[in-house]
């Protein structure tokens, strides 16, 4: 009888596992080649990344899309006119080591470069002194390829 009952439980286990690890291998990842040459490339779908201070209790999610994601609410990023919202499936780090996710949009001759941080306001950490701070620069080129100039937001 104990013997029926852990082939029962290693049949449903297996059946139950399969499709889940067979999504995780071909869902979860990409094929490098689709990301532009010579830019930084995922294989992740749908990458992540968290921005927060030492020691804090809590910390910020980088969406997929670009986005700063609190757990109370979400900040959205939008450009061009109608809006239409900002997507960037690959980000990076400052320097490729510091805490500071940066991504580049090109559009309309304007490049766009999001820096998303944390930092202390200098208050408990345990109250909330963390202050989220999205940094947007913005490089227009001329059709010739010259810089017209930066604006810092």
């Amino acid at each position: 009888m104990k013997l029926r009952s852990v082939a029962v439980t290693l049949l449903f286990g297996y059946l139950l596992g399969s499709p889940s690890i067979e999504a995780q291998i071909t869902g979860g990842m990409l094929n490098p080649d689709m990301d532009a040459p010579g830019e930084p490339f995922s294989y992740f779908w749908h990458p992540t990344d968290a921005i927060g201070t030492l020691f804090a209790p809590v910390a910020s999610e980088v969406t997929p899309e670009g986005y700063i994601y609190t757990g109370f609410g979400e900040l959205m990023f939008f450009l061009d006119n109608p809006p239409v919202p900002v997507d960037k499936r690959v980000k990076t780090l400052c320097k490729g080591y510091l805490p500071v996710v940066q991504y580049q949009l090109a559009r309309n001759q304007i490049t766009y470069t999001f820096s998303l941080f944390a930092a202390n306001l200098g208050g408990e950490i345990a109250r909330g002194g963390i202050q989220l701070a999205p940094e947007l620069a913005l490089r227009r080129t001329t059709p010739g390829g010259s810089d017209a100039g930066d604006v810092h937001f």
